[in-house]
């Protein structure tokens, strides 16, 4: 659930190898396992998009990104 105009959602994005996880606010919002191995690279930079439209405000506060250990994978 989205919270109203004017408070931060939290967004909690887990990437492990083909299988990414998206939360929002605590509850999963999509799942990805990505059947396409090897099409991509899975290292790289951590881009925050902009869709097109009309006029907005985008805010992003507290990124942190860190690595998993390896007794955090599955």
């Amino acid at each position: 659930t989205m919270k109203p105009p004017g408070e931060w959602n939290d967004y909690h994005i887990r990437a492990e190898g083909q299988h990414i996880v998206l939360r929002i606010n605590g509850q999963v919002s999509s799942e990805l396992i990505d059947r396409e191995v090897g099409q991509f690279d899975l290292k790289g930079r951590l881009g925050l998009q902009l869709r097109a439209g009309d006029p907005m405000t985008v805010q992003f506060r507290d990124i942190r990104y860190r690595s998993l250990a390896s007794g955090e994978r599955r």
